[in-house]
């Protein structure tokens, strides 16, 4: 994932990825396939 500051790659996880997504999404179709992916893919203890 890059920084917009600095134009550098930075370490990220899928938890912290898929959650700027959704944050950033340009749409409702778009929220829910990343409310798929959550639920898909993240195992939550």
């Amino acid at each position: 994932m890059l920084t917009s500051n600095n134009d550098r790659f930075v370490p990220v996880t899928y938890e912290d990825f898929l959650t700027t997504c959704n944050r950033h999404k340009p749409n409702d179709k778009i929220g829910k396939w990343l409310d798929y992916l959550q639920e898909r893919y993240i195992v939550e203890a």
